[in-house]
């Protein structure tokens, strides 16, 4: 049964141990460009563990394209963190500082450590936003690119032909009209042509698997789920089961999935390059801090997402019969609908954030007016609190505002109202034009 029905279970210690020892491995874009994102210590980790299995490593041609298309804003974006902790950091000091205390006692010890504190904290961002500022520039040298494409040289998939993508794409929207696993989702968000990019990647690693005959590991970073399977649409149980199937039927090989922090996490594990416990344990956490941004980010917007395309099933028909005119519409429409539900999502979340800035301000001042240590104590611990979550909501409200941009890319206004107007001209009359989005 476990054979037949193998989606469904988890690979044993010794499936999992043999797989590491001979399948080859397959990081999806996320995970590579991840690598800019994290602390350069653990980056340096993660780059000499991955060179202990350079002979297994294989690039999709898809990821190698979606990375060099994405590293340079991504290499760029690693100076924003610093920036708004510079900026939150700053803030705090100046509402502590510049807050009158309502008791006569001077500033307590507390309080003089905490403004020290800021002081160290804030000079070490800026020299390190500063090397980071050089480093990123567009005409820096990037190391990190530089150890990348060692490790993939000779390891990266070919492009396909012209012919052959256009094979590909008419084929993903086919699986995607009956929802089969992966990419489906991408089409509720990305730009006209972009969201192929999964599908891409899966038919490019069954294709090499089975022409290499080589049992395969991936490692995602994607959590949606047209490639994991969850339970009450948030917690992940595992893979898609319908993707080792179809895997397995393809190419006669087994696949392992990995997220990206799982994927560290066993290949740190088994390369056995950390110096210390320490230097593992702070490694991982930076991985997963990464992870989990990237997974409440996506998990918001998805939410939004599905509640809007429920509601865009249930829209009127046109008053065009022609079928192609009603898709065009009916899709436009819904794009429309997910775009205004965002947005309107964008404006709450971003309430919320002025939210927590009022009660950031709130605890500042109880801070100045605390008599006692152990009250500065608690309150300090409450302003740390409100810091990380407005960090994270941050990171939500722009990943919102990215499927944003997907979806008002995915929207030709023009076309649809000249396909409008030609309606009118040549279908049967009507009393107005109600049809058109402008």
């Amino acid at each position: 049964m476990r054979d037949k029905f193998r989606g469904y279970y988890r690979p044993t210690q010794a499936e999992e141990n043999d797989m590491w020892s001979s399948a080859d491995i397959v990081m999806d874009t996320n995970v590579v460009l991840d690598l800019y994102k994290y602390h350069a210590k653990t980056t340096d980790l993660y780059l000499r563990s991955l060179d202990k299995f350079k002979a297994q490593l294989w690039l999709p041609y898809q990821v190698a394209l979606e990375f060099h298309k994405n590293r340079p804003k991504v290499r760029a974006e690693t100076t924003k963190g610093h920036k708004d902790r510079i900026k939150d950091l700053e803030g705090i000091k100046n509402k502590i500082q510049q807050s009158t205390p309502k008791s006569k006692l001077a500033s307590s010890k507390v309080e003089l450590e905490l403004i020290a504190k800021t002081d160290e904290a804030i000079a070490a961002l800026r020299l390190e936003l500063k090397q980071l500022t050089a480093e990123t520039h567009v005409n820096s040298p990037d190391k990190v690119l530089d150890r990348i494409t060692e490790l993939f040289e000779g390891r990266v998939g070919e492009a396909p032909t012209d012919s052959r993508l256009a094979e590909l794409q008419k084929e993903a929207e086919q699986r995607f009209d009956k929802s089969i696993p992966p990419g489906y989702e991408d089409r509720k968000t990305k730009a006209a042509g972009e969201e192929y990019g999964d599908f891409l990647l899966w038919r490019q690693v069954m294709d090499y698997a089975k022409e290499k005959g080589k049992n395969i590991i991936i490692a995602t970073e994607d959590k949606k789920a047209d490639w994991w399977q969850k339970l009450n649409g948030e917690d992940i149980v595992g893979p898609r089961p319908e993707l080792i199937q179809e895997f397995r039927a393809e190419t006669g090989q087994e696949i392992i999935f990995y997220s990206g922090r799982d994927f560290f996490q066993q290949l740190s594990d088994r390369a056995k390059i950390a110096e210390s416990r320490e230097d593992l344990a702070g490694a991982l956490a930076d991985v997963t801090s990464v992870s989990d941004e990237r997974s409440a980010a996506q998990a918001a917007a998805a939410e939004t997402l599905d509640f809007t395309f429920f509601k865009a099933r249930d829209l009127p028909v046109e008053r065009s019969s022609d079928k192609s005119w009603n898709y065009l519409v009916s899709g436009h429409r819904a794009a429309d609908l997910r775009g205004q539900e965002l947005r309107r999502h964008v404006g709450e979340m971003r309430r919320e954030a002025e939210n927590i800035e009022m009660r950031l301000d709130a605890a500042l001042k109880a801070f100045t007016d605390a008599d006692d240590d152990s009250t500065r104590d608690e309150i300090v611990r409450q302003i740390k609190d409100l810091h990380n979550r407005s960090m994270s909501l941050r990171a939500i409200i722009e990943e919102t505002e990215r499927q944003v941009r997907g979806i008002d890319a995915r929207i030709d206004r023009d076309t649809l109202n000249r396909a409008w107007r030609d309606y009118l001209t040549s279908g049967p009359e009507t009393e107005d034009d109600e049809g058109s989005v402008e």
